[in-house]
């Protein structure tokens, strides 16, 4: 038995609310939920590693562009939507555009463009706090001068949970493991020359966001990523190029505006960085 078209439209804002990073308040669960996110952020980075602060633009473009129903089903004995028996299961192509574009490309703490496209297979129950999906990927990832930049492709599961610890919480855990295609990494040239094998890497970001709704303070979100090359050579190991990891702390109040904090460094910036920011957050959906 296939589903309903409304169930259908239920299944886009789950597979866009629970299986990217893409904060959904309660609200944001019925059937108006837009499966496209389109913000720009203008931000001011302060780094530890820099002289002065830094204006910038932070980005994010993300959606579904396939979505074809597979074996989902409605309960027979439903007669109010949603069905709290609904099995949703879909294979689903999405995409997602991010990045920073500092007005100092030296100054950049963060890739200019991250470029991620999935094919997944999507599950999910409506009565159900659990959600999974995996698939393949394909990845291009640089920075703002265009010094370093790759290709990263492989396999990828997601999974994400709401009302995790409390209510309307969200907790987010994506796995890729891939091997990476650098067309140009200056570090790793420095060591190896100028021919770049591929290799491979495990990434892992963890998420976890939560409403406050207290005066001016809306949401708080916690978000960890790591990077760590599959058997790195000697060389790659002592310049300490094999893994990266980076954590934010962010913080959403109720006018767009947020702060947020980071420590760590990612692939293509191999610094250390603590970095804050303030920014503000404009929603073109």
């Amino acid at each position: 038995m296939s589903i309903s078209k409304s169930t259908n439209s239920l299944l886009i804002a789950l597979a866009t609310c629970f299986t990217t990073t893409v904060w959904c308040s309660e609200e944001d669960n019925s059937l108006e939920t837009k499966p496209n996110k389109s913000d720009f952020k203008p931000v001011v980075f302060d780094s530890d590693k820099t002289d002065s602060s830094t204006l910038g633009i932070e980005y994010e473009f993300s959606g579904s562009l396939f979505n074809h129903d597979l074996d989902s089903k409605d309960d027979s004995n439903c007669s109010t939507f949603p069905c709290s028996k609904t099995i949703i299961s879909s294979a689903l192509i999405k995409y997602d555009l991010s990045g920073v574009l500092a007005e100092n490309a030296n100054n950049n703490p963060k890739n200019f463009v991250e470029f991620d496209l999935q094919g997944n297979y999507f599950r999910a129950s409506v009565e159900s706090k659990i959600i999974w999906s995996a698939g393949l990927y394909i990845k291009y990832e640089t920075n703002q001068t265009f010094d370093d930049k790759q290709f990263v492709y492989g396999v990828n599961g997601e999974l994400s949970h709401r009302d995790l610890f409390r209510s309307n919480d969200f907790a987010f855990l994506q796995v890729k493991v891939g091997t990476v295609d650098p067309t140009n990494d200056e570090a790793r040239q420095a060591i190896l020359g100028n021919d770049l094998d591929s290799y491979d890497r495990v990434d892992i970001e963890i998420v976890y966001q939560f409403q406050i709704k207290k005066g001016f303070l809306d949401t708080f979100e916690i978000n960890y990523r790591y990077f760590k090359e599959i058997n790195a050579m000697p060389e790659i190991k002592s310049e300490s190029l094999d893994d990266f990891r980076l954590i934010t702390y962010h913080l959403g109040l109720t006018n767009q505006m947020y702060l947020a904090y980071s420590s760590g460094e990612l692939p293509f910036n191999q610094k250390d960085n603590q970095i804050f920011e303030i920014g503000y957050t404009y929603k073109f959906d």
